[in-house]
């Protein structure tokens, strides 16, 4: 038996990719552009000059490893579990905005515990869970699966508010109240507008009933994140 790991994990996949060929000539060199951006963002976070004086020792030992399996962009990072459960929540957020502006929408999960991997082939319990939930959320967006979310505690976190609690709709269960990172701060953060994800969702014609309703809950959620913050205000 192979020696596994203890790290977090993170699968996140393209929605509408069947068909993408008929809509985005080069869907393939889209998932590669966004896995450099989140490997060329985690090297960056982990130097010593971007990092805040109180970041410089929470995150500096943390290992992070990027793969893709057709439509789906596989996350590791190990390390402390909260640590990188917190900095995969932030990566998290990079991909979701930087899929916004390449036109390719993703959804995923999070999950923290033992697996193994080798290439594109990987095992154990922390697979098993993550595999089962990040294509079952309706949505765009990324949650933690139970196993990260009974684990992780926001109040320790570095960053501020990168996960927050929200009830997610599951496909065939209803909701499930969990983590779900907070994409949209990073999205007004760098100055873009609701209308701009408007446009991305566009890209997808045909907006089929099962897309639309994805759609419509990610817009829910933004509007959750918008509400929320004019209420601290």
């Amino acid at each position: 038996m192979e020696e596994m790991r203890e790290g977090a994990v993170t699968l996140i996949d393209i929605l509408g990719w069947k068909g993408i060929w008929q809509r985005k000539q080069n869907a393939i060199d889209d998932i590669l552009k966004l896995i450099n951006v989140a490997e060329h963002e985690a090297k960056k976070a982990l130097t010593r000059e971007t990092l805040k004086s109180e970041q410089v020792n929470v995150f500096k030992d943390l290992r992070n490893e990027f793969r893709s399996i057709s439509d789906t962009i596989v996350m590791f990072t190990f390390g402390e579990c909260n640590i990188a459960l917190e900095f995969q929540a932030a990566l998290a957020s990079i991909i979701i905005c930087q899929s916004f502006i390449q036109g390719i929408p993703v959804r995923g999960a999070t999950c923290y515990g033992k697996f193994s991997a080798k290439g594109s082939i990987m095992v154990g319990p922390a697979i098993d869970e993550v595999a089962s939930w990040y294509e079952t959320c309706d949505w765009i967006g990324v949650t933690q699966t139970p196993s990260a979310l009974f684990r992780c505690e926001p109040q320790k976190f570095v960053m501020g508010e990168i996960l927050i609690p929200y009830k997610v709709s599951i496909k065939n269960y209803g909701t499930f109240e969990t983590l779900c990172v907070n994409w949209p701060f990073m999205w007004k953060a760098a100055k873009h507008k609701r209308s701009e994800i408007i446009d991305s969702f566009l890209l997808m014609q045909p907006i089929t009933p099962d897309i639309s309703v994805k759609l419509l809950n990610t817009l829910n959620f933004y509007q959750y994140i918008t509400d929320q913050r004019n209420n601290l205000k």
